[in-house]
């Protein structure tokens, strides 16, 4: 049975200090309920190395990154796509780029690595960052082209710039199409567009429910050779019953005798690094799969929320552990090293499972000491976290922000209480902040501009945890986390 998550203090909503979740602004453009969001990252022309006093063991003091500074992209359900400027509050871009919800949104050549005990640095892939991934319930899975990446003169920052601009101007009404100016499309493919589950892709691994059965998966690998796309599938209609049983493994779940033993339809698709990912099903069960150049096998399964749905999959590189939520009140956290063990084994009594007293884990994100989590009364709930896994509650949000009212909205026919409830939400990662790099002697100024010239604003951009909350009315917050949390 789940254990009780109890917080060791019964007072601690009470303790927790009003200034630590302070309300910022609110992004309007959208129509229609938030169905994707993502913290999408530019490069800011400076770059650091990590000081000798925070550095990891295993972490070179000597390696050089880029600062990069956080944009957020946002996709509803009626197909739209809205890039936001953090700063000015206003739209980078906005462009129709599904013709229905959008569900996943993806940064290409990008990955974090662990670099300190509290912040992670970036790993660009430089052929692919800058580009977006979309998919949508239409079946489509499209890459477009956002900006260039452009290398500064002492070869260690990186600068940006767009070709051609995007539509910035937010329209009433979304009749006339061609108002908009969309990025160019480099790539599209079909996807099984029967269910709503995400894909997940990994450098050119790409992750999707199976164009023949929904019940089981696809792997591809996408490639690009200057600027030509192709694509090759890796391995087609993977069922995850057939994998395990080919250990001679015993697993819970129900029978059918017309469909046979299964998990049912895929739910979320989370990649833990280059060659592990896991799946979350309808029976509630978390398969974590390992692929290589040569094969593709099961290593871990979790059933803890069995019977129920997955909703939520979250990986947390900073503690490297996966955090899964279902339409119980459970929530799960594995370690990475139960889901990386070279032995398959059932990982249930290695997982660490708290109930959180409310239906529906919708959604999930993680900073160091906080997980947030979206359930389906629409409250927003904060919970201290460390690296043991441990949930302490801390409190609830719900949005106060007043709806306004547009009869072109495909929200109106909501009441009040349903569109004002919380959808979708993330947290950008937690990088070195500028001011702290600035003071320690380890920033590095590569866009030609003297330190002395930068914008207060500007330093302040980077030394924020944000959290963005998408809401069914179409309204985005823009909050910001303060270390006392």
């Amino acid at each position: 049975m789940p254990t009780s998550l109890l917080p060791s203090n019964p007072n601690c909503q009470l303790n927790v200090r009003a200034k630590s979740l302070k309300s910022k602004a609110s992004f309007r453009g959208h129509l229609s309920p938030v169905s994707a969001m993502l913290d999408f990252y530019l490069p800011s022309g400076f770059s650091y190395t990590v000081p000798d006093e925070n550095c990891a063991k295993a972490q070179d003091p000597n390696e050089v990154f880029a600062l990069l500074e956080t944009t957020l992209i946002t996709g509803d359900e009626s197909g739209w796509v809205f890039w936001w400027d953090i700063n000015t509050r206003r739209p980078i871009g906005s462009w129709k780029a599904h013709d229905g919800p959008v569900i996943s949104i993806v940064q290409p050549g990008l990955r974090w690595k662990k670099v300190s005990d509290g912040n992670m640095a970036p790993l660009l892939t430089e052929q692919e960052f800058g580009k977006l991934l979309t998919h949508g319930k239409d079946g489509e899975v499209i890459i477009w082209d956002l900006f260039e990446l452009i290398r500064t003169e002492n070869g260690n920052g990186y600068l940006w710039k767009r070709d051609s601009p995007l539509q910035r101007k937010v329209f009433a009404t979304r009749n006339d199409i061609s108002k908009w100016i969309s990025p160019d499309k480099l790539f599209d493919m079909p996807v099984n567009p029967l269910n709503f589950s995400n894909v997940a892709f990994c450098e050119n691994k790409l992750v999707a429910p199976s164009t023949q059965d929904s019940n089981c998966f696809d792997v591809y690998e996408i490639s690009k050779v200057a600027k030509v796309y192709s694509l090759k599938r890796l391995y087609k209609a993977v069922s995850a019953v057939q994998q395990i049983e080919k250990n001679d493994k015993e697993i819970n779940i129900q029978y059918d005798e017309e469909s046979g033993r299964d998990f049912g339809v895929v739910m979320k698709i989370v990649w833990i690094n280059d060659n592990v990912f896991s799946v979350g099903y309808e029976s509630g069960h978390v398969v974590s799969f390992n692929l290589t150049n040569d094969s593709l096998r099961v290593i871990s399964v979790n059933s803890s929320h069995y019977p129920y749905p997955i909703l939520a999959l979250h990986y947390d590189p900073l503690t490297e552990k996966l955090l899964a939520g279902s339409a119980s009140s459970t929530i799960t956290i594995d370690s990475l090293d139960s889901i990386e063990n070279s032995e398959f084994l059932e990982i249930r009594t290695l997982s660490q499972t708290y109930n959180v007293k409310h239906k529906g884990i919708s959604d999930i994100s993680t900073r160091p000491n906080t997980v947030v989590l979206i359930t389906w009364d629409g409250f927003s709930r904060f919970y201290k976290y460390d690296e043991s896994g441990s949930l302490q509650f801390c409190k609830k949000v719900k949005k106060t922000v007043p709806s306004i009212d547009n009869m072109n909205s495909s929200t109106s026919a909501m009441s009040e209480s349903q569109q004002q409830s919380s959808a979708i939400l993330i947290m950008n990662k937690p990088q070195f902040g500028f001011s702290f790099l600035k003071s320690k002697g380890t920033l590095r100024f590569d866009n030609g501009r003297s330190k002395n010239i930068v914008k207060f604003r500007s330093e302040q951009a980077f030394d924020h945890c944000w959290l963005f909350t998408g809401y069914k009315d179409g309204k985005v917050t823009l909050q910001e986390i303060e270390t006392e949390m």
